[in-house]
């Protein structure tokens, strides 16, 4: 991130810097084909605290993480975490050419932030939250909202994309996990198979798709394909319906291990 503006900084509890940065000259803009992005924020509502004891953003600011030399070079190696720590992050991704184009959180233009509380990179308490990414048709920008309380994080403009411009294809859960050939897989979730239930293995419930009428609806089992490369390291992961509160679960991970050749 090149300097800003800085109106003021936060240092949080664990350590991690937060400028606040004015709005319409956050590091979204500079991507080339955000240089006339008019700013959505008709969506914007609430007033919800990312972690307990942060202190927002003054208006009309948002809060961006400080990024410092070390992690970007994080950023463009292989490493355990791209923070530097054990810490369980809430962290965005995007990719508009197969992954020759975007990043992760904010470390190159692209993602424009709107809230004044929430910022990709935060540690993340309680470790089980509630995510929603939709596409606004008006603007056909897709937004991403975190938390019970529906908080508008942010959104990747539509001229960030070809394909995604219009709609999705195909929706995805599950985790991700990458290390070098010659160095054991790392653990999926928090290390447990799905077999093992979700008091041990990590899960995803209340599952929803929006569908281009905008009505929710859990994702059709029976139409589903599960996807594992390394099934003896992560399994294929369980969908399953169980009514309310938790409606569509799916449970995923795995212990990881050394791969063969």
């Amino acid at each position: 991130m090149k300097d800003e503006p800085r109106l003021v900084y936060i240092l949080q509890k664990g350590g991690d810097i937060i400028d606040c940065i004015d709005i319409k000259k956050q590091p979204a803009f500079d991507h080339p084909l955000l240089r006339n992005h008019k700013l959505q924020v008709n969506l914007l509502s609430s007033s919800f605290l990312f972690q307990s004891g942060n202190i927002g953003c003054p208006s009309g600011t948002v809060p961006i993480l400080r990024t410092t030399k070390e992690d970007l070079v994080r950023a463009r190696s292989i490493s355990n975490s791209i923070n530097g720590d054990a810490k369980t992050r809430f962290f965005t991704f995007w990719t508009s050419n197969g992954y020759k184009q975007g990043c992760h959180n904010l470390q190159c233009p692209g993602f424009v932030q709107v809230s004044t509380k929430v910022h990709p990179g935060a540690v993340v308490s309680p470790l089980s939250e509630f995510f929603f990414k939709f596409q606004d048709r008006s603007s056909g920008n897709w937004w991403l909202y975190y938390g019970n309380e529906k908080e508008p994080v942010g959104y990747w403009p539509k001229s960030l994309f070809t394909s995604l411009a219009n709609s999705a294809s195909e929706v995805r859960w599950g985790g991700n996990v990458v290390s070098p050939t010659s160095e054991p897989s790392p653990p999926m979730g928090s290390g447990h198979f799905s077999q093992e239930g979700d008091s041990r293995a990590c899960y995803f419930m209340n599952m929803k798709n929006l569908d281009a009428g905008y009505a929710m609806s859990g994702p059709d089992v029976w139409n589903t394909e599960k996807q594992s490369d390394l099934p003896g390291f992560y399994g294929e992961g369980q969908l399953l319906i169980e009514g309310q509160p938790r409606g569509h679960v799916y449970s995923f991970g795995g212990p990881g291990g050394y791969k063969q050749g």
